[in-house]
């Protein structure tokens, strides 16, 4: 089941980042990320980056059985209709049972009731699997960047919202 996230209860806010650090290791794992190589890296978020620019988010998580098991955080972009999809978040051993995309097509609903028309996300580009698994979702690729700071270029995937 699909929850708000209580950004005031430090308790689930802490349940929330264990989720994304273990949902991200994996990755961190397989592309050699470190804090020192990617520290801004998901794997190794703090509460304090989590919550950071909270007015401008929704906070989502998924519970199952009492457990928070994976998450999504909803960021108006910067254009009017625009929004992003970050911390995409299902722990390692729950994926490829639906989660995950049951989280975004949630995260879809919500900002197309809040009359948003464009979706980015911003994920590894050398992560091949990951960018079929949000094409099959429906993101298409606009660009990639490589930046000086992180040791991967980045793909930006946009979707879009029919009026």
């Amino acid at each position: 089941m699909i929850k708000k996230t209580n950004i005031n209860d430090s308790n689930q806010v802490d349940e929330v980042i264990e989720v994304i650090r273990q949902s991200h290791q994996t990755v961190a794992a397989e592309f050699s990320l470190t804090k020192e190589n990617a520290p801004g890296h998901t794997s190794f978020i703090t509460g304090e980056k989590y919550l950071w620019n909270r007015e401008n988010k929704a906070f989502f998580h998924y519970e199952l059985d009492n457990r928070i098991v994976g998450c999504i955080v909803i960021e108006k972009g910067k254009e009017d209709q625009e929004f992003r999809l970050e911390n995409v978040s299902v722990i390692p051993d729950l994926r490829h049972k639906g989660y995950g995309r049951e989280l975004v097509n949630y995260a879809i609903e919500d900002i197309k009731a809040k009359g948003g028309q464009k979706i980015l996300i911003g994920l590894i580009d050398e992560n091949r699997v990951l960018k079929e698994w949000y094409a099959d979702l429906g993101f298409r690729e606009i660009s990639t960047k490589k930046f000086d700071h992180l040791p991967f270029t980045v793909c930006f995937m946009k979707y879009l919202l029919e009026g």
